[in-house]
């Protein structure tokens, strides 16, 4: 009978004909664990990139193309300068509002749209090159620390537990291993930029062919270059329907 607590073993059990009849539960009302894990005791973590992060502006990005009118973009007024759109996005987020990306419409775009001021409500980042824009967005803190394993004599690691909770292993998008999934999912608290644009260098999605008969994949679209050249892609040509900033 096992009290409360996680108990981790150096090596697996094994049970035989020997063991017969043995019981091994928890003590009534503990939660108990066992875990082959090996707990990171004794390890030293230092600071590898816990600093920047801020308000960050693009010129010449669009970061709600495609998305007008959309659930997740809400329309907050017009402003004479990206500036004073910035502002606004920024004062919505201190008084707890969901703005964290905007985009500013400046004099030169079509008339419904000039000088208008868009909030993404649904926190997303992923701009379109566009000309006569300007988008920003509210970057995290990095808080990436860094520890020697070598004294544990381990062979990989296949996985982290913190206080608990399995964490997200570092990858582009990233995704939950416990939701799993195609694509997993982006429920992550915050990740790490890759060290490229997310935008393929050119970009194509006529109106026609249109798949009319299901709600997903109605287009027809490909982004070539940019994106599609980098590395985890590894499209040849680079060019290719899933490094496209409009996937469905």
């Amino acid at each position: 009978m096992l009290r409360a607590g996680t108990f981790f073993m150096p090596a697996s059990i094994t049970l035989g004909a020997q063991d017969a009849g043995l019981t091994v539960q928890s003590y009534p009302s503990d939660e108990v664990w066992l875990s082959r894990g090996t707990p990171l005791t004794g390890v030293t973590w230092t600071p590898y990139n816990t600093s920047g992060g801020g308000w960050q502006v693009a010129q010449g990005q669009n970061a709600v193309y495609g998305q007008v009118p959309s659930p997740n973009v809400v329309l907050n007024g017009t402003y004479s300068s990206w500036q004073a759109c910035q502002s606004a996005c920024q004062a919505n987020n201190s008084a707890g509002g969901p703005c964290s990306v905007w985009t500013w419409h400046d004099a030169n775009v079509e008339p419904e749209y000039r000088l208008q001021c868009y909030f993404r409500t649904d926190g997303v980042y992923a701009p379109t090159a566009q000309a006569d824009h300007v988008s920003g967005y509210l970057a995290a803190t990095p808080n990436i620390y860094v520890a020697d394993l070598s004294s544990l004599g381990l062979a990989s690691v296949a996985g982290l537990r913190a206080n608990g909770t399995r964490m997200i292993r570092a990858r582009y998008p990233n995704g939950n291993p416990e939701t799993g999934g195609f694509g997993s999912n982006l429920d992550a608290s915050g990740w790490v930029p890759p060290p490229w644009t997310l935008n393929p260098a050119i970009q194509y999605r006529p109106a026609l062919p249109f798949r009319n008969n299901s709600e997903q994949f109605q287009y027809f679209q490909l982004g070539v270059g940019g994106v599609c050249g980098q590395p985890g892609f590894a499209f040849e040509p680079a060019a290719g329907y899933w490094c496209g900033n409009q996937t469905e």
